[in-house]
């Protein structure tokens, strides 16, 4: 049944929304990205370089960013009517293109690429023009972000009749705008007034980064696909598992479902430190895949060692940022010493990496695993504050 009332999350006002929880239509919605995070690993998996990292990476901070602008229009505003439902459809038509243009946004295919982000971009600034219309307390809020949103889009729309590599620029150029847009002294006093539904926002980011790993079993089983399983593959396959099992084990006990501190700029710390740290997932899964698929008895060719290295350091160094500014209830840890783990854990993979060239393809996984079920043992340690 559509709803057609605003609700809004000003905290002590009578529209104020006391609990949400994620709707059928964002699960929906998410799915659109699950095939996108797909097409960028293809690209990665492609060109396993340092220039194929890097325009994996340029791709993915958009498309990123596209759900994260979502997401927090949703943890403020909730509203279920016609028009609401046919924006975000219209948005997920947009993604979805810019899926099918990934593969040649570095070619024939880049003003395709263009057009699909500026039209989702410009689909949100129409969600936060409705709101301000409709919300005359979050107006300034609403406006701010149509604005910012709405410059950044015009760089992309502008780098489509641009030749490269300006055009890069141009897309550079949109991103720190939109990324600064929050980040503004005026902004951050409307957000302060006007804050996100906190614990919405965790378990949107939690179900996100729970898609990302995901994909690392979609790639390992698409590579993996009608092959004959050998004695080596399995136990390969079995670490393999086993360090997607630590990932997901650090990332939602330590993080998934905790709530943000909100003093400063600590906010911001959490959630743009979630771009670094859902990437890292995606190289992850290319990552498993190369190695899996790598001739058993031969050493592991150092691209493919640099690639997972660079996932599970990032990993770490992210996750223990997080931990700086995340407040748990049941825990009694302090937030430097877990942070200090994660960043222990970033010096010993760093290390392995420098000292681990010319290994075979298990015993390099093995060491790594080691170094992430030492940080779940030391979350299990840790001391829990008494019920009551």
């Amino acid at each position: 049944m559509l709803n057609r009332d605003w609700f809004y999350n000003i905290p002590g006002h009578t529209q104020h929304h006391e609990e949400r929880k994620v709707t059928w239509i964002e699960l929906f919605y998410d799915l659109v990205y699950v095939a996108t995070a797909i097409q960028l690993g293809n690209l990665l998996s492609k060109d396993v370089s340092l220039l194929g990292f890097v325009k994996f990476a340029a791709l993915f901070i958009p498309i990123w960013w596209a759900w994260t602008g979502i997401t927090f229009f949703v943890t403020r505003f909730v509203v279920d009517d016609v028009w609401h439902r046919l924006l975000l459809f219209a948005q997920m038509a947009s993604i979805a293109a810019l899926a099918l243009s990934i593969d040649g946004v570095f070619g024939d295919l880049y003003q395709q690429f263009v057009f699909a982000y500026v039209i989702a971009r410009f689909i949100l600034v129409l969600l936060y023009v409705r709101a301000a219309l409709a919300v005359p307390a979050a107006r300034p809020l609403a406006a701010g972000y149509a604005l910012g949103f709405s410059l950044g889009a015009a760089l992309w729309l502008v780098s489509a009749f641009v030749p490269a590599p300006a055009r890069y620029g141009l897309w550079a150029a949109g991103l720190i705008v939109e990324f600064a847009t929050p980040l503004s002294p005026a902004m951050r006093r409307w957000q302060a007034r006007f804050p996100p539904d906190v614990e919405h926002v965790a378990e949107r980011y939690g179900v996100f980064t729970l898609i990302v790993l995901g994909e690392s079993f979609v790639k390992v089983i698409d590579g993996l696909a009608g092959t004959q399983l050998t004695i080596d593959l399995v136990l390969l396959g079995l670490v393999a598992v086993g360090l997607a099992a630590a990932l997901w084990w650090l990332y939602f006990d330590d993080i998934g479902g905790s709530r943000v501190q909100h003093r400063g700029l600590e906010t911001y710390v959490w959630i743009y430190s979630h771009l670094p740290l859902t990437l890292s997932l995606t190289t992850f899964g290319v990552a498993v895949k190369k190695i899996l698929l790598h001739p058993s008895g031969e050493p592991l060719e150092d691209k493919y060692r640099l690639l997972l290295g660079i996932a599970v350091v990032l990993f770490c160094l992210f996750l223990g940022t997080m931990d700086r500014v995340t407040a748990r209830q049941d825990d009694m840890t302090e937030n430097k010493t877990r942070s200090g783990w994660r960043f222990l854990g970033v010096a010993a993979l760093a290390s392995w990496l420098v000292v681990s060239r010319g290994v075979l393809s298990l015993p390099f996984l093995l060491v790594i695993l080691l170094v992430f079920v030492a940080g779940v043992a030391l979350n299990l340690r840790r001391p829990r504050a008494k019920p009551g």
